[in-house]
């Protein structure tokens, strides 16, 4: 990752940017881990000696405004890569880029150095267009114009692993004397570009996403396994316990049986399912999941279900049985399950209303085994107003390059690095997918179509230009 923390810097510092890497200065605090039993309950915060030396350094390049009071535009993005996982999967080198039938392949290509390098590339011929214009021009500079606004990059190099000190490193440079502080405190638009679009065929603007709670449920009998010729029958089974409290977290259509996780959704206005001009239907949600069969046939139903609605999944099952003897009675169970929220749902009432509930239902079972619940992972919903400015200024930036109207659309997936960011610097941040449905971004054989990434920046080239010049 140093490597392409180093590329990136580089590119920009060309471009005429100031430039800084940098790593965290200090140990940072992550999100509190929550034990619970059936005895007992308790929260406390832990701080994670990490060495920060070996964290990948965050790049926040300026290309700085003439004027000390000038708003600023914030471009966030991230370096970094999930894992190639199974090479024998891939038709190609997945860390060499390959050209072949209009797209790029390799990992990072869709998510996201692909869209980062757009949107670095949408700035540099925006310098350049604006250099030509104003050296065929007796007038004021259109360069100028452009440098009455600060441009900030934002890269880091944990997007794909829980942002690790981006956050506090942010707020470092936004907080009371920090020397870069007045020009991140003015942002009043924050442009991010990693997601996709909801098919292949129709651009997209996403202005909401849902949030995550992922939590580990065990369940053990605090002794060693047994054997299931000698002891089965006669021994509460934990495997079987967790089996029973998973089967109660969701009713026969698959909607949660948490009562007050429920009760804290926000009602979905006419207004906004109008908005979404998207139809999904049953045809085309199995053909998008190639696999499985839908819960309901309509595409409102899809729609809610994927973006407006709380889910809950089992991601994964482990037991103490690691032979996977049919004769071994597992002495521990564990399932790691992920919860996406949405407005107005706030982590605490979820955790809080998922672990009464857990508690409760356990009790039900009468069981000698013990029930442990552990909080792996928080963060929040994001969602922005595609009536503001900023989304109507994106809108036609999408339309200008695309000659097609985009798709207003939220999200099911996940990016708790847009709500702090909107939160933090009291900005609009817009969401322009780039890339298509079918990119496999975390899977093998990623990819993105050289148009969507030419277009791409267009889009972006399109947007500032509108906003630099109306704010």
């Amino acid at each position: 990752c140093w490597n392409a923390a180093q590329f990136v810097a580089g590119l920009l510092e060309s471009l005429g940017a100031e430039v800084k890497m940098q790593r965290p200065s200090a140990l940072w605090r992550i999100e509190s881990e929550t034990t619970v039993t059936t005895q007992s309950s308790s929260s406390s915060p832990r701080t994670l000696e990490k060495n920060v030396d070996s964290m990948n350094p965050i790049v926040v390049a300026t290309f700085r405004a003439k004027s000390p009071d000038a708003p600023t535009a914030l471009l966030y993005g991230h370096y970094d890569v999930v894992n190639a996982g199974d090479t024998s999967q891939w038709n190609s080198d997945p860390w060499k880029m390959r050209a072949l039938d209009s797209y790029f392949y390799g990992r990072g290509t869709t998510d996201n150095k692909g869209p980062l390098v757009a949107m670095i590339f949408a700035v540099k011929e925006l310098l350049e267009s604006y250099e030509t214009s104003s050296e065929a021009s007796d007038s004021t500079s259109d360069r100028e114009l452009f440098l009455s606004h600060n441009i900030v990059f934002a890269i880091q190099g944990h997007g794909e692993s829980g942002n690790n000190g981006f956050r506090e490193l942010l707020t470092e440079y936004i907080s009371d004397g920090a020397p870069d502080g007045d020009i991140l405190r003015r942002t009043n638009l924050i442009l991010n570009c990693n997601s996709l679009w909801v098919d292949d065929d129709h651009p997209c603007l996403t202005y909401g996403m849902r949030g995550v709670i992922d939590f580990e449920i065990a369940i053990g009998s605090g002794t060693q396994n047994r054997h299931a010729g000698v002891d089965g029958g006669a021994i509460a089974e934990p495997v079987t316990d967790l089996v029973r409290l998973l089967s109660s977290l969701k009713d026969s259509n698959g909607d949660l049986s948490v009562a007050r996780i429920n009760d804290l959704v926000r009602p979905i206005s006419e207004e906004e399912l109008c908005l979404n001009r998207v139809t999904l239907s049953d045809a085309h949600h199995r053909e998008t999941l190639h696999q499985g069969t839908v819960q309901t046939s309509s595409s409102d139903g899809l729609l809610k279900a994927r973006w407006f609605t709380p889910s809950l999944s089992v991601t994964s099952l482990t037991t103490s049985n690691t032979t996977d003897l049919f004769s071994v009675i597992p002495t521990k169970a564990c399932a790691k399950v992920t919860i996406r929220t949405v407005p107005d749902q706030t982590p605490n009432q979820v955790i809080d209303a998922l672990t009464s509930y857990l508690e409760s239902e356990f009790r039900k079972l009468h069981s000698p085994n013990e029930l442990s619940v552990k909080i792996q992972n928080v963060g929040d919903w994001w969602l922005g107003d595609p009536t503001s400015a900023a989304f109507q200024c994106a809108e036609r930036a999408i339309e200008k390059a695309w000659n097609a109207k985009p798709e207003f659309v939220r999200e099911g997936g996940s990016m708790p690095i847009a709500a702090f960011l909107q939160k933090e610097l009291d900005a609009p941040l817009v969401q322009i997918p780039l890339g298509q449905k079918s990119d496999a971004a975390h899977l093998p054989n990623e990819r993105i179509r050289a148009q969507n990434l030419w277009k791409g920046k267009d889009v972006i080239k399109n947007l500032l230009q509108e906003w630099l010049t109306i704010n």
